[in-house]
């Protein structure tokens, strides 16, 4: 019981005062908001509602063919609701419903088949029914339903109601995608309902939402302050999908333009050669659309051909590709302060492909559930980098809970000729165990001598256990002796030689999408002395 109180504790003192009277108040005022008289639209939709380019739509998982026999596919999992469709599908998890509710799968129907599905979901979901009244998905599903362009009067009668419930029941409480998400969907049911009165309070909240938003959001080197990866794509395309109903007029493109290109840079620095993203922070291959995709959209808007960087220092994350060579490593802070939800304890974590391929990979994310692997891949353990007898460099609970969390310092990143060199040092370990504990780690990158040198430091008093681990991709064949370890993929080698400690093979997960865990190989050095410590290993390709 101390120990959970003392992780509320820890959690809630990095909350802005507002996000914690927001959170107590939300489901009050959702229960009295469903007693109020239904908003009854004031006016036919515009005809207006007609984008510069056409919508990027993604869904990874659905067919028009099985969603017409009621078969609905999320996070690698598949249930028949039949049709009429089951929406409560109480046996699947809630980010389940929360995509079943999103209808990002309605634009693969055909017009017909799309009318029959909202308004099987009018009938099944009464206004504030839970989970699919939910900000979230119902934010999306504004979006969806408005790219799908309907004008007709029930489906058009209920898009008016869910945009109104939505503008009253903001996630400012939680902040960060979600309400960017809650934005974009203003500015879609203000632009689908244009002249009416409440629709102009929409778009004008959403577009207030997204220029406050922004400056506080998007980071001056173009990441979105999650630091992740997937959420920083799928804001992205949140931002071209405004630009695509901006008109031409409009003043707010020019902040929204300016966002957009530099989130694209961002992007693309964090795509590996096989056009898949890193895998940093709840990031997965499948949810948000491909870097290519993006690009291509944000092409067709802005004709703009984004540029690769290697520094990202507001972000901390700090990158090298040649043709033999891509790593991208994590020296940051695990994200923002009031909003960690989607942050895993990897600092000075990396993630590394040679010829195009990937050799050392982050775990990635199974799912959200409470649960081992949700604690698992959340854990310092599933990362490439430094954990201090077992314990993790952030104290990650529940789903989406942090309590005590400390960010790197002195982090620094060097272009010399053919060689680049990142430094950080990170002393959280001497908060959360104690005896001044703190890791320094530098590495080298030698792309003329195709060398990448890891040098990690641990300074401090006491005998305690270091542990540096490498996950391999599942495609990865490891041979390993005492200080040495040959990586083979498709014709790809590389020789791991060791300097210090003990090296060793374990079992572990690899989950590049929801629902996806596939058994791959970690390398271990550890070394349990007195400190200091040092380990250091060489990674010849």
């Amino acid at each position: 019981m101390l120990k959970g109180f003392c992780l509320y504790i820890g959690t809630i003192q990095h909350l802005a005062i507002c996000q914690l009277l927001s959170r107590l108040a939300s489901p009050i005022k959702r229960g009295i908001l469903i007693r109020l008289k239904r908003a009854q639209a004031a006016v036919v939709p515009s005809e207006r509602l007609r984008p510069q380019e056409s919508w990027l739509c993604h869904d990874a998982w659905n067919t028009s063919g099985a969603l017409g026999e009621g078969r609905f596919a999320f996070l690698g999992q598949v249930a028949n609701l039949g049709y009429p469709v089951n929406w409560k599908a109480t046996r699947r998890s809630l980010l389940w419903r929360f995509w079943l509710h999103s209808f990002a799968y309605l634009l693969l129907l055909p017009t017909e088949e799309r009318i029959k599905f909202c308004q099987e979901w009018i009938a099944g979901n009464p206004l504030g029914s839970q989970p699919a009244w939910h900000s979230h998905p119902l934010s999306r599903r504004i979006v969806n339903w408005c790219k799908a362009d309907f004008h007709h009067g029930q489906i058009s009668q209920s898009l008016y109601e869910q945009s109104e419930f939505l503008c009253r029941n903001l996630e400012t409480y939680l902040g960060g995608n979600h309400l960017l998400e809650n934005a974009r969907a203003l500015i879609f049911a203000g632009r689908f309902f244009d002249g009416d009165l409440r629709a102009r309070n929409w778009l004008r909240k959403g577009l207030s939402l997204y220029e406050k938003e922004t400056a506080k959001q998007i980071l001056p080197d173009g990441w979105h302050y999650e630091r992740s990866p997937m959420y920083h794509a799928l804001m992205l395309e949140a931002y071209l999908d405004v630009l695509n109903l901006a008109p031409q007029s409009d003043r707010q493109n020019s902040f929204l333009a300016d966002a957009a290109r530099k989130m694209l840079d961002s992007l693309v620095s964090a795509t590996r050669p096989d056009g898949q993203i890193v895998l940093f922070n709840d990031a997965t291959e499948e949810i948000a659309p491909p870097t290519a995709r993006l690009v291509e959209y944000g092409r067709s808007l802005l004709g703009y051909e984004p540029q690769r960087r290697e520094s990202f220092p507001d972000a901390g994350y700090y990158t090298y590709r040649d043709d033999s060579l891509f790593i991208f490593i994590d020296g940051g802070p695990i994200g923002p302060n009031e909003l960690p939800a989607h942050a895993h304890a990897d600092i000075f974590s990396y993630e590394l492909c040679l010829f195009g391929l990937p050799l050392i990979v982050d775990t990635g994310v199974y799912e959200y559930q409470v649960g081992g692997m949700r604690d698992h891949v959340r854990h310092t353990h599933a990362h490439n980098t430094i954990c201090v007898d077992g314990v993790s460099q952030a104290e990650c609970w529940k789903s989406f809970r942090v309590a005590r969390r400390y960010p790197p310092k002195d982090v620094s990143y060097e272009a010399i000729g053919e060689t680049r060199v990142f430094r950080g040092r990170f002393d959280g370990y001497s908060y959360l165990i104690g005896d001044r504990i703190q890791h320094e780690r530098t590495i080298v990158i030698d792309s003329g001598k195709r060398c990448i040198s890891v040098d990690d430091s641990i300074h401090g008093h006491g005998a305690h256990l270091i542990e540096s681990r490498l996950h391999l991709h599942p495609e990865v064949k490891a041979e390993v002796s005492n200080s040495t370890a040959r990586l083979k993929r498709d014709g790809v080698e590389a020789n791991i030689r060791i300097a210090d400690g003990h090296l060793h093979a374990e079992s572990g997960w690899y989950c590049p999408r929801m629902g996806t865990k596939i058994p791959n190989t970690v390398l271990v050095i550890k070394n349990r002395s007195e400190l200091p410590v040092r380990l250091r290993y060489q990674i010849h390709y």
